[in-house]
């Protein structure tokens, strides 16, 4: 990621650049300005990099490459560019660096004049925020940093990234939003797997980052539907009183009962919402229900309120 927190975007000249593209051309042509400017450089030229950005079919992958390509896309050093990004980019950082001199000359201009010719209490004041005596003052700890940190093995030695893998979670983030997962699902397995030196739970080095990451997906859903599955409303199966109905069970004798009246699956779900609540739990006065007889009751009252 470079520094710039804005580009000087032209409306106008996007829209005649974007003049004859189709729609997912359009789109791709969009990003890869986006993340050229954002991470400072262009994105490496490989199938899976471009296909992340442009979050395209593999059937359409190549059509919309080469419709890139007529557009002023190129290929450079390995990278896939375009002359008038960078040309944006260049004068975007000149224009950056020249702001932040300028506000260096003015900060050196104030503070490195004698003290004699500051004002003593602002000068301790900025210089000292914290007015306690130094004796009190705790170190303060290091702010998180986006620059990515060479794993170390275990004696202590810098180890060297699987080709494929993300070097910064920025860059792990591109490929969850082609894969379709949450950002924090691919943090969470960018870091596990970079504490491992790029590898995965077997030691396998992970070269192909986006098809780890859809298995990391795949794995999480199945783990939080394990999880529903074991609760039924919001009540744990297995506290249910033995002879107490599943769903299904309800449904299919509203079914088998009322089958000719249309609304006999609203009765059957709300009747078991209704009793399968952690108060009830099926029971009145301490005694498991006959939920047949009661659901019968039940439909019998709400015809009567219906007619």
């Amino acid at each position: 990621m470079n520094d710039l927190y804005f580009i000087d975007y032209e409306p106008r000249l996007m829209l005649v650049d974007a003049v004859g593209m189709r729609p997912d051309t359009e789109l791709a042509h969009r990003r890869l300005c986006d993340i050229l400017w954002a991470h400072g450089l262009a994105p490496k030229d490989d199938t899976e990099t471009l296909s992340d950005i442009f979050r395209a079919k593999p059937q359409d992958y190549m059509r919309i490459r080469g419709e890139l390509l007529q557009k002023g896309w190129l290929v450079e050093n390995g990278l896939f560019t375009h002359k008038g990004c960078m040309k944006t980019l260049s004068r975007c950082q000149e224009k950056h660096a020249k702001k932040v001199a300028s506000a260096k000359t003015a900060s050196d201009a104030r503070w490195n004049r004698p003290q004699s010719e500051r004002n003593p209490d602002a000068y301790a004041d900025a210089m000292r925020t914290d007015m306690r005596p130094e004796s009190q003052l705790q170190p303060q700890p290091q702010l998180h940093s986006n620059t990515p940190v060479a794993p170390k093995g275990a004696g202590g030695e810098s180890v060297e990234l699987p080709v494929g893998f993300p070097s910064t979670i920025e860059e792990a983030r591109v490929a969850a939003e082609f894969v379709g997962c949450p950002i924090e699902v691919a943090d969470k397995a960018w870091n596990k797997a970079m504490s491992r030196g790029g590898r995965d739970s077997k030691d396998i080095p992970i070269r192909s980052w986006r098809s780890h990451l859809a298995s990391e997906w795949s794995y999480e859903q199945a783990r939080v539907n394990e999880k529903k599955q074991k609760t039924e409303n919001g009540l744990p199966a297995v506290n249910r009183p033995a002879g107490a109905p599943k769903m299904t069970d309800v449904q299919a004798y509203a079914k088998d009962k009322w089958g000719d009246d249309d609304r006999h699956t609203n009765w059957s779900t709300s009747f078991f919402r209704h009793w399968n609540d952690a108060k009830r739990n099926w029971q009145r006065s301490g005694k498991l229900i006959d939920w047949k007889v009661e659901l019968s009751k039940q439909v019998s009252t709400w015809r009567t309120q219906r007619s």
